[in-house]
């Protein structure tokens, strides 16, 4: 900006269907909404644009990026960044607005990003505690193997999965894994956890809690 400001700024194209439905006004009442909520781990716009194709998002710059960004060294779409301990989480509420058409069977518009929703979530249609701890297993697993949470046209929980009984060197990234046999032995530690929280049943999953307290064991 000319103040010498910099922001992220969202372009968001109006579905063709939008108008028939008779929902922008709905957008300018979500953003209004959602200006006025005081959460420090959402994403809140500080100003936007109407206009009648698409609507421009203002938000206020995190300079570290997305946690695609840190995990990956690359470009992403993810979870902010106002440091590397504070994330914060984008369009939150926004996605049944932009578009109302689809329908709320559509995984992407309801709980996130493919990779990261709990395969449970196909028949359920719930969003649930259990289902949380699967994604922040799937998070986990990112660190553990350097790959994203689709790779090679696979879930990265899947493919992990297909591997864990053959060998877990396979799995760990190997530029970490071998900087010594202390690191290697605490990442099949965090490993035993992780597949805990990809398990495929919902009940077999840890709580939260218990997930921190077998990070902390693993530690040391």
């Amino acid at each position: 900006m000319p103040s010498g400001m910099s922001y992220f700024v969202k372009k968001v194209n109006w579905s063709p269907k939008m108008f028939q439905l008779g929902s922008h006004d709905l957008i300018e009442q979500e953003l209004e909404v959602l200006g006025r909520l005081r959460n420090s781990s959402v994403m809140i716009p500080l100003a936007y644009t109407l206009t009648t194709r698409n609507a421009h998002l203002f938000y206020e710059f995190t300079e570290k990026g997305t946690l695609f960004d840190v995990l990956h060294r690359s470009l992403g779409t993810c979870i902010m960044l106002k440091s590397l301990n504070e994330a914060q989480i984008g369009d939150i509420e926004l996605s049944k607005v932009i578009d109302p058409s689809k329908s709320i069977r559509n995984l992407s518009v309801v709980v996130g990003s493919v990779g990261y929703v709990p395969p449970e979530y196909a028949y359920t249609m719930r969003v649930t505690m259990a289902g949380n701890v699967y994604s922040f297993g799937v998070i986990l697993l990112e660190l553990l193997t350097g790959k994203t949470a689709v790779s090679e046209g696979s879930e990265l929980a899947k493919w992990v999965e297909s591997k864990e009984k053959h060998n877990f060197d396979q799995i760990l990234d190997s530029t970490v894994s071998w900087a010594s046999q202390a690191v290697r032995d605490q990442m099949l530690a965090v490993l035993k956890v992780v597949l805990a929280c990809v398990s495929v049943s919902p009940e077999a999953r840890p709580d939260m809690m218990s997930v921190l307290h077998m990070l902390h064991n693993a530690r040391n």
